[in-house]
Order: C-alpha cells, then sequence, then structure tokens
C-alpha cells in the first residue's frame, strides 16, 4: 500500500493519524513515516488496509449495511486487526481474501478454522443488532440462572 492510498484509507474513515496509529497499534511517529512516504508499509499491514478498503467499498456498503461511519468506529474501538478478523468470522469478506489473510499473516491464522465454528458471537456494528446493556445483562443472568443448580 502506497502512502497516497494510506492518506486516501483514512481520509475516507474520518480518522486522525493517531486514531488510525492506534487502530494498527503503532506509534503516531511510525504511522507518519509511512503516511508522509519515509517508510513503506509493511506488507501485512498493507493486507489488512486492503480488506478494511474491501469494508468500505460502496459495492459492500450496499451488501451489508455497513457504514464507512460504522467501520470507522469499529476501528476507534478494537483497531484494524480486529475489525478484520470480525469481518473474516461474520463472512463478510471475499474468501479469496480471508485466504490470502489466513495464509499471508500469523497472527490471523486462526481465522481459517474460526470461520468454520458455528455459534461465534459477532460485534454489534457487524449485524446491526443493538441492545440496550439492561437487556444484554437480563439475557445473562436468566442464562446464568438456568445453567445454576437449584438449592433445597
Amino acid at each position: 500500500m502506497s502512502s497516497d492510498e494510506l492518506r486516501q484509507l483514512r481520509e475516507k474513515l474520518r480518522l486522525t493519524q493517531q486514531e488510525m496509529a492506534n487502530a494498527l497499534n503503532v506509534s503516531f511517529v511510525t504511522y507518519s513515516r509511512w503516511e508522509n512516504g519515509h517508510r513503506e508499509v509493511p506488507a501485512e499491514t498493507g493486507k489488512l488496509l486492503d480488506a478494511v478498503g474491501v469494508l468500505i467499498a460502496p459495492e459492500m456498503q450496499k451488501k451489508t449495511n455497513l457504514t464507512v461511519s460504522d467501520v470507522g468506529e469499529a476501528l476507534r474501538k478494537i483497531g484494524v486487526q480486529g475489525v478484520v478478523s470480525h469481518a473474516c468470522v461474520k463472512r463478510i469478506l471475499p474468501t479469496s481474501l480471508v485466504a490470502s489473510l489466513a495464509f499471508g499473516i500469523p497472527a490471523l491464522g486462526w481465522v481459517a478454522g474460526a470461520i468454520g465454528l458455528a455459534g461465534f458471537a459477532a460485534l454489534a456494528f457487524f449485524d446491526k443488532s443493538r441492545f440496550s446493556g439492561k437487556e444484554d445483562a437480563e439475557r445473562v443472568q436468566a442464562k446464568g440462572d438456568a445453567d445454576e443448580p437449584s438449592v433445597k
């Protein structure tokens, strides 16, 4: 990924350089050097950022109902690797891209196995269903109550 592509992606996501550096888990100085063309973006980082670019492509937005704002918010909360991992698990990204990521980035190798597992909980911004904390707490409490044996 070139420095111009990196800057364009960040600007589309409406992130500051510091927010993008945080999302990539690198220092501001490192990120700034990448974006200004003083250092090359590592290949693994470039692949992750390409996947983020796929998530915000207009055709993907129509297909998934994800907005650029949703992806930007997610990047601020769980970072690039977290967003890409969840998008893989939710099968939002094309299979060829997931395979490329799983085999090209050792830290994402688990994705190849995880995408076949049922019952993986997705983050709210990927399924667009949001629950209040109270509803979630009640649901967890009800499940916990059902699992505990009654004491007489």
